[in-house]
């Protein structure tokens, strides 16, 4: 099934992650690769309130209230400390249900096997933003399903190390944890988090959050620093999906990248953007495109009438396109994770180099943004690179 493949991968491979990571002897730590770009980066976390509609996960609450991190080419570092992946609140919650294996990722991984509030990103909080470039154009980011905003920190950076302002969103009740000010956690609510049902629900949901966002860009978030006539969007999976319907909903969205996302299927598709296609340019990364419904994605190929690229990383499984690319080998060097689990959620990244991926990922999206958004053509789009062999141009 199309949904358990791509939003419950880590589900699959439960059957020995116990049993390997009861080896462990002391919590594991976990590394970000740093960005390559000529910024240091800033980060700041937004509490939004969007008071004219109720939750839809939580009728209860009167408004909707959504966070965000902002990253952004910061002018100055000093006294402002790097940010932590996630703060301890946050990982005591998400430790407890990777232990349920309840989350896309590393599956029923005991508490206190891996301490994951001691990654730190290279975000330092609050820094003043640089400006001596001009605007910044803006890059929203709308992560998988059950995926916190924070699992999409290693290509947020890189992006922002290069110029753009990052906005990334937790679309509350659809992670299996959000953090607000004070410590309050909010948990996902879906009754049934696997159904196609639910995906097409939050997904019309993620689009209205979307446009909300979009109304704050230069009022709350980073005020006078945005270029709002320069605004792409990228997600992983869901979020993937999420960004192709917005960008039909939303015409100020004016390039968009789609990481290994569907968008539903031929009897039912996720929203509107499939048959009525876009206008907008438009890449789509994926690690197998026949394995998440072709027929779909081919369609909407169709109904591309812009700039259009379809790549595919040949090395890669679904969740290549989060910081797992990068978590998933320190797992299982340390004896947390078997080689085939690593391979159910991240492919055939050799744990030598586990950045073989990442890099790839990150050059592609910049370049695709770079080339729509900035107008800089490095001719990385115009067909195979050796530098990147996994990456193969389906379209």
């Amino acid at each position: 099934m199309i949904g358990r493949r791509l939003f419950l991968a880590g589900l699959a491979v439960t059957a020995t992650a116990a049993t390997a990571a009861a080896g462990i002897r002391q919590q594991v730590r976990l590394e970000l690769p740093a960005p390559t770009g000529p910024h240091r980066v800033g980060i700041t976390d937004l509490h939004l309130i969007d008071t004219s509609r109720p939750d839809p996960w939580a009728p209860e609450k009167p408004f909707r209230e959504l966070m965000v991190s902002v990253r952004y080419p910061a002018r100055r570092v000093g006294g402002h400390p790097v940010a932590p992946h996630m703060s301890r609140a946050l990982a005591e919650h998400f430790a407890r249900t990777a232990a349920e294996g309840t989350v896309a990722i590393p599956p029923q991984i005991p508490v206190g096997t891996v301490d994951w509030a001691a990654t730190r990103t290279h975000s330092h909080r609050d820094a003043p933003v640089e400006l001596g470039g001009g605007p910044l154009p803006v890059l929203l980011h709308s992560p998988g399903h059950l995926m916190s905003r924070a699992f999409g920190s290693l290509l947020a950076e890189e992006l922002a190390s290069h110029g753009y302002a990052v906005v990334a969103l937790d679309h509350t009740h659809d992670p299996t944890e959000v953090e607000f000010p004070g410590g309050r956690i909010e948990v996902n609510r879906q009754a049934d988090p696997e159904s196609f049902e639910t995906f097409k629900r939050e997904m019309a949901i993620r689009v209205v959050d979307v446009g909300f966002v979009l109304d704050q860009l230069g009022s709350r978030i980073l005020p006078g620093a945005l270029d709002l006539g320069s605004i792409g969007m990228y997600g992983h999976s869901l979020g993937g999906a999420t960004t192709a319907q917005s960008m039909h909903d939303h015409p100020r969205i004016t390039a968009g990248v789609d990481l290994d996302g569907p968008l539903g299927t031929r009897e039912d598709p996720w929203g509107t953007v499939v048959p009525e296609g876009l206008d907008q340019p438009f890449l789509l990364f994926t690690a197998d495109p026949s394995d998440q419904g072709h027929e779909l994605i081919s369609e909407f190929w169709s109904n591309l009438r812009g700039w259009r690229r379809a790549l595919q990383m040949v090395t890669a499984a679904h969740n290549s396109f989060n910081d797992l690319v990068v978590f998933a080998p320190q797992l299982r060097e340390a004896g947390v994770l078997s080689p085939q689990q690593m391979d159910v959620l991240v492919g055939a990244t050799d744990p030598a180099d586990p950045r073989a991926d990442a890099e790839a990922l990150r050059t592609y999206v910049r370049a695709f943004f770079d080339l729509h958004l900035r107008n800089r053509d490095e001719g990385l789009l115009d067909g195979p690179s050796p530098a990147y062999p996994q990456v193969r141009f389906t379209g």
